[in-house]
């Protein structure tokens, strides 16, 4: 049966573990690949997007239900949700795609890299590490602060007219990638921009953007990183970078250590 309408939290839950289930198969990881499905509508001759598509559309008429994506929304009140109607136009396949896509890599790659950029700063200054252990409970503050100084996303966007951005041509449905976190070193903004200052009182930084585009999980990431950070220190409170070993960062979109090889006692 081909499905090309969706329309409770279980279909897109069941299109998710497909699109999981494929990405295993083709033996890659998964939210790299999940990455790969949303390029697909771009190079939909890439293996990946090919077999992601194919499971989406087979066997989609009957999903599972009571799943996790149906029983997030179970424990809403009536102030908090509205009635969904049912729907009179069937979901563009490619906006399934995309959100079953979106779901895997928004909490995934962009959460890890804030991890491993705040576990190498903690590895290089061991002063802030040494003030983490003794005063604990100033890790949400720090949170902030290494969120500022090392913000794991850029976003791109596609320029609705041409434009010319100081000598350099811009036309219209061009690409560009926007540095956003640059803000985060604003000197306007922050005193000692370029220095991280983990007890920063006043610290509005953009590193989960703004608007009505700002990141719907941001909460979820803050407690992410905080408990990761918190769990390290209480099992290994004393740690370095190893010695002659080089720490591999990846670029693009979301940057953050990949190998991150540390020493302990």
């Amino acid at each position: 049966t081909v499905v090309t309408e969706y329309q409770t939290t279980a279909h897109v839950e069941e299109a998710l573990y497909r699109l999981i289930e494929a990405n295993m198969a083709l033996g890659v990881v998964p939210e790299a690949q999940a990455a790969g499905a949303v390029l697909g509508h771009n190079f939909p001759d890439s293996p990946g997007y090919a077999k992601g598509h194919g499971m989406l559309k087979n066997n989609g008429a009957n999903p599972q239900s009571g799943g996790w994506l149906a029983n997030a929304f179970k424990g809403l009140t009536p102030s908090q949700a509205k009635p969904v109607a049912q729907p009179t136009e069937k979901v563009p396949e490619g906006l399934v795609l995309g959100t079953v896509a979106l779901t895997l890599i928004a909490g995934v790659d962009t959460t890890w890299s804030a991890i491993g950029s705040s576990l190498w700063h903690l590895a290089t200054h061991p002063d802030d590490t040494r003030r983490l252990v003794e005063e604990p409970d100033l890790l949400n503050v720090a949170v902030e602060e290494l969120l500022r100084a090392y913000s794991p996303v850029t976003m791109a966007r596609v320029a609705t007219s041409d434009v010319e951005f100081q000598g350099c041509p811009i036309k219209e449905g061009e690409k560009v990638l926007l540095n956003f976190a640059a803000a985060n070193r604003d000197p306007a903004m922050f005193e000692r921009p370029n220095e991280v200052i983990i007890d920063r009182a006043v610290n509005r930084h953009v590193a989960f953007g703004a608007g009505i585009h700002r990141c719907a999980g941001a909460n979820l990431a803050r407690m992410e990183l905080r408990v990761a950070i918190e769990e390290w220190l209480r099992r290994i409170p004393e740690f370095r970078l190893e010695d002659g070993v080089e720490v591999v960062w990846a670029g693009g979109q979301v940057r953050g250590p990949r190998i991150l090889p540390v020493v302990f006692p």
